[in-house]
């Protein structure tokens, strides 16, 4: 063996749990570090980085350590090199994310071979998505020991090992073309990659970087068992999911009839039937070339795995029993054309009947005569289509709409379809094999997808409520923010929190359609006494004032909204020494620029402000004190253009907004906010968000440690 190579065992693990590395190498020592393999920005994403496997850069996740090379023995497919000694271990990090990593070894005489592995989520908790790694299929295009699924001796039955290095997977060192007969294990590893590990990594990636949360799950996880599956919103299948179990089968057929939802965006999926053995190390796969046994369809054997995919995705892979397999377009892999742009999940794409979107990507084929990313468009490779009379249809009395499909010459284009599936969860299906590689490049393609996902997360909230907010960068203490939260479901969360010990560090309330919406957020730190009350009218809010105030506390944050006719008020006090500071609620604009400018003629500072619509007319709180600060400017009343020209105006003079409040009268979104001339802090402000847009934000600003301290909410603007 001269090339470095490697596995590990188990394919996947929580964290706390242990994974064993065992590698093979002639060279005297090698390196490791673990990765996560991240996608390139877009725009810096060619055909000749993508010739050059450049397109994923390495995010390591640990330091480098180095150990001695040594050689082990060689197996062929169907022997687990299980003799080979262990190289070494990971137990994995309790910080690590649900995702594909990589331990990734280079020995001293230069060769590099990536070990991927699964990190699962920690027993304890999972997100809302799950997606599933294809590592039955990994497994069957792995040449390694002599022959893959695919190739000589290729007997009626053959068993495949998982514990056997995997070089088909990725490999970022090897570019297409790369000479074979130094890199043999390689010879169609650039290929192959993009339906298998790296083509996934694509399409996971972009799902984290547009700010998704997502469980990663192997093959083998899914055919043992996913504790509460159930609960999962939706189970995703992307790339080229090919080989399943029956056990699988039923795992998902199972989900579905309890109400869950399945994203399908790959091909050929759920296409041939394989057996995992009882200790989940090898899998074997049944049939001859020209007449695989297949869940749709077994003509080998006489069990029960004659299942057609077509129940679970709506479309299946082309196939007829005297022509096999037809469902392949590999050079052929174009846009796809609008058929019902109504659908809403074209909402925001502005497409209409005809349109064509995914005409670029990154699955492209092998070698420098592609010349551009034209070449990989979302449509193509292998393709499926709903069923064509041959196959079982989908579950009785579903009807599978057909969104768009490719354009490709032939009869056998990709179809994008969508279903609803009688269990009441919904079924959207890609139909293409190179979809994953057009997804991280294609605007419309990625908001299909988002539409989707929303969707499938309950995130798709229909008040018509639009948030702002401020992050900055976190300072490691713990917090929960919560928004479009009802009375009850914000009282709910602010007892569950205050008996953990959090305080309240801001808060918004807002009206929608004449009841109170709120959004919030706590923070786990000390502090003095303080107290939180609402839903106060404006003589009760005045009572509560005077009460609290002769006991010693302050108000730090007092907002208003009407709801069901009336004007309501809440507010934060804290106990506060003797400084001086004013308050005043339920003003109209003329009489808070009066008080505005006459407590700043008297030395004192705005801090807060808020403002909602009571009538025809917006009124006004606010919050000033006397204390130590930085130049500051505040305005309020400012439509959108008006407040983003005030932003960079501010911002080129070295002011931050450190405090913003959103409100909508007469139809017209307003902004009030507060500026600080600082050169000791950062702020992102974003503004139009939707209930989605905002999750998306905080998940994508939380992985580069930012965090929210306001976020405030109104309903959208009618003009």
């Amino acid at each position: 063996m001269s090339d470095m190579q490697g596995f590990c065992w188990p394919l996947s693990a929580a964290p706390g749990e242990t994974i064993e590395f065992r590698t093979a190498t002639t060279a005297s020592t090698y390196s490791v570090t673990y990765l996560r393999l991240r996608n390139r920005n877009s725009d810096e994403v060619s055909a000749d980085v993508i010739h050059q496997s450049q397109e994923l850069v390495e995010e390591s996740v640990s330091g480098k350590f180095t150990l001695s090379g040594r050689i082990q023995p060689a197996h062929p497919p169907s022997e687990p090199c299980a003799d080979w000694d262990i190289a070494f271990k990971l137990t994995v990090p309790t910080e690590w994310r649900s995702g594909l990593y990589s331990a990734k070894c280079t020995d001293s005489d230069g060769s590099t071979f990536y070990i991927v592995f699964v990190i699962n989520p920690p027993g304890s908790q999972h997100n809302a998505l799950l997606v599933l790694a294809n590592v039955n299929t990994w497994n069957a295009y792995n040449p390694w020991g002599g022959y893959s699924r695919y190739e000589t001796p290729y007997p009626v039955t053959s068993t495949l090992t998982f514990l056997r290095p995997n070089p088909h997977t990725v490999n970022l060192t090897i570019p297409d073309g790369e000479d074979t007969t130094v890199f043999p294990m390689y010879r169609a590893m650039t290929y192959d990659s993009r339906h298998l590990t790296r083509g996934e990594l694509w399409f996971q990636n972009w799902m984290e970087s547009a700010g998704y949360r997502f469980d990663v799950f192997t093959d083998l996880d899914f055919h043992s068992g996913i504790v509460d599956l159930g609960e999962y919103s939706a189970v995703i299948l992307n790339t080229h999911p090919e080989y399943w179990s029956t056990q699988m089968f039923d795992t998902l057929e199972n989900y579905l009839n309890g109400g869950g939802i399945v994203l399908y965006f790959g091909a050929n999926g759920i296409y041939d039937s394989v057996d995992i053995s009882d200790d989940f190390t090898a899998m074997t796969v049944h049939g001859t070339q020209p007449n695989r046994t297949r869940l749709i369809r077994s003509t080998t054997r006489d069990d029960d795995s004659a299942r057609a995919e077509t129940q679970l995705l709506g479309i299946s892979s082309p196939w007829t029993l005297a022509l096999g397999d037809r469902q392949i377009n590999v050079v052929h892999r174009v846009a796809f054309s609008v058929i019902q742009p109504t659908h809403r999940f074209f909402k925001g794409t502005g497409v209409i009947a005809g349109s064509l979107f995914g005409d670029e990507g990154w699955c492209i084929d092998n070698g420098p005569s592609i010349p551009d990313l034209t070449q990989g468009g979302a449509s193509g490779w292998e393709c499926d289509q709903r069923n064509k009379g041959e196959l079982q249809p989908a579950p009785a009395g579903t009807t599978v709409h057909l969104l768009a499909q490719g354009i490709n010459s032939g009869e056998l284009p990709a179809e994008l379809t969508y279903f609803d599936h009688p269990g009441g969860g919904f079924v959207l299906s890609a139909g293409s094999m190179t979809v994953q590689g057009a997804i991280p490049r294609d605007a419309i393609l990625q908001t299909i997808l988002t539409n989707a996902l929303d969707e499938a997360l309950g995130w798709n909230d229909s008040s018509g409520t639009l948030f702002a907010a401020i992050f900055r960068e976190s300072d490691g203490a713990l917090f929960e923010t919560h928004h479009a939260m009802t009375q009850e479901q914000f009282q709910s969360f602010f007892d569950t929190l205050f008996d953990k010990g959090y305080r309240l560090s801001h808060w918004c309330g807002y009206a929608v359609e004449g009841e109170d919406r709120y959004t919030a957020i706590w923070e786990l730190r000390s502090g003095p006494p303080w107290q939180a009350h609402y839903q106060l009218s404006a003589d009760e809010f005045q009572t509560k004032f005077d009460e609290l105030l002769v006991q010693g506390y302050r108000l730090t944050h007092v907002f208003g909204c009407t709801a069901e006719g009336e004007d309501l008020y809440g507010g934060i006090w804290e106990m506060s020494a003797s400084t001086r500071w004013e308050s005043r609620h339920g003003l109209s604009a003329e009489d808070f620029q009066i008080v505005f400018d006459q407590l700043v003629e008297e030395g004192l500072r705005l801090t807060y402000i808020s403002a909602f619509a009571s009538g025809d007319d917006a009124k006004y709180c606010a919050v000033w004190e006397e204390r130590d600060s930085p130049a500051w400017e505040a305005h309020h009343i400012l439509n959108r253009s008006d407040f983003q020209a005030t932003f960079d105006d501010l911002l080129a003079k070295g002011y931050w907004l450190v405090h913003l409040w959103t409100y909508t009268v007469e139809g017209e979104m307003r902004f009030a906010g507060i500026w600080e001339q600082r050169d000791d802090i950062e702020t992102r402000t974003y503004y139009d968000l939707s209930f989605a847009g905002y999750q998306r934000l905080f998940n994508q600003q939380a992985d580069q440690k930012y965090r929210p301290f306001l976020v405030c909410g109104c309903v959208e603007p009618t003009s």
